[in-house]
């Protein structure tokens, strides 16, 4: 983008100075309530085609772990924790620590919805993990690259002022 392109886009909407830089937004690169482009993040990617998306997979894992059984998915569906569990114990743990920790954080006003959405794309990444030793095997050395590098940086799991504020906003 050229420095005229940039001031005119600011000139248009002062608040998309944030989409100039990839640094972590404390508020939106577009604005999500005026329209435009924010509105589309929001209301399209986030709550249309993201949503839709996992669900869709989520639904396949499903019936996958159902061995195709129609009525043994339709039971799935009633009750996922059952067949979404794991023998090997890592992806226990992160089954059950993200879930965890998913009630934990996410209280706010949306949290049915929120939390859903979470456990869906848990769900996925773990049934991906479990089968598919090419990608399991894989996300152990990832795992383990991300225990080394925030041993060596504890720091960066320290929330900012306005992360802080964030939680303490949106929490019940």
């Amino acid at each position: 983008m050229t420095e005229e392109e940039k001031r005119a886009m600011l000139a248009h909407d002062p608040q998309a100075a944030q989409a100039l830089h990839n640094g972590p937004r404390d508020g939106f690169a577009h604005n999500c309530y005026l329209g435009g482009l924010g509105m589309f993040f929001q209301k399209t990617v986030k709550n249309t085609i993201i949503e839709k998306l996992l669900k869709e997979a989520w639904d396949g894992c499903l019936r996958y772990k159902s061995a195709g059984n129609k009525k043994a998915f339709r039971e799935a569906r009633k009750n996922p924790e059952a067949v979404f569990v794991y023998d090997d114990p890592l992806l226990a743990c992160l089954n059950s620590v993200l879930k965890e920790s998913i009630v934990t954080h996410h209280t706010d006003n949306d949290a049915v919805r929120k939390q859903q959405l979470l456990f869906w794309a848990t769900d996925i990444g773990l049934t991906l993990l479990n089968e598919d030793i090419y990608y399991r095997a894989r996300a152990k050395l990832h795992l383990k690259d991300i225990i080394d590098a925030l041993a060596d940086h504890p720091e960066w799991l320290e929330l900012s002022p306005v992360e802080s504020e964030n939680i303490r906003r949106w929490n019940k």
